[in-house]
């Protein structure tokens, strides 16, 4: 009886650290390295183009390397739908209380596929926080370049359907120009990738037992 019994706990045991491995794992975005510099713009909203979402999954924690604290900044996603974005979900704004790597589970956890954008918001006035550096080629990011003369203050606007902002060229989304930039930024988003049934010959199957009822056999490869 206690071999099949341990032969049970094994099994749990085995799909935790399974588990545990895909919840660790990073879904896009870029290395959360130190860079050389961090913006001096608030009122701004960036979307990353270098690294968007690489798997569909769903999105449980972000994090950032911060070379200024005492700032906020709040995380969104966006899904390419053609010739617009859809707003997809988002943190909560958070702030920034340490230098180097800092990082925030989600309150709602948010469902993305592979292709979704990667985005995130300074609001006004606050000390930006997310280090970055210009590469020598990048896709780089979109932003808003009237951020001094007219800072977005309020997000309602972008929670929904706007025009692909990296089409817009010169032309003015919600009274500001959105332009490109050759840049990457130190911010990443993690969660879990599709669950799949375990494979028979790795995790075992859970026949019946006669002494216990319900025993777990190891199939052999």
């Amino acid at each position: 009886m206690n071999r099949w019994i341990l032969a049970i706990a094994l099994t749990a045991t085995l799909v935790e650290i399974h588990q545990s491995v895909a919840h660790a794992d990073t879904l896009g975005g870029n290395d959360l390295i130190d860079r050389s510099f961090v913006d001096g713009a608030d009122g701004i909203l960036f979307t990353e183009l270098n690294t968007p979402i690489s798997i569909t999954g769903t999105l449980d924690s972000w994090s950032i390397w911060a070379d200024r604290i005492g700032g906020q900044v709040k995380l969104l996603i966006y899904r390419d739908i053609g010739n617009d974005w859809q707003f997809i979900g988002s943190s909560e704004l958070k702030p920034v209380t340490a230098l180097g790597l800092n990082t925030w589970p989600l309150a709602n956890p948010i469902a993305v596929e592979a292709g979704d954008l990667i985005a995130w918001w300074y609001p006004e006035p606050t000390a930006p926080s997310i280090a970055y550096d210009s590469p020598t080629s990048s896709p780089g990011v979109m932003f808003n370049e009237d951020w001094s003369a007219e800072p977005i203050i309020d997000l309602t606007p972008y929670l929904g359907t706007i025009p692909d902002l990296k089409e817009l060229g010169t032309t003015e989304f919600q009274g500001t120009l959105w332009i490109n930039d050759n840049r990457a930024y130190s911010i990443a988003v993690h969660g879990s990738p599709p669950r799949t049934r375990p494979d028979s010959h790795r995790m075992g199957n859970f026949l019946p037992h006669p002494s216990l009822g319900w025993g777990c056999v190891f199939a052999r490869a």
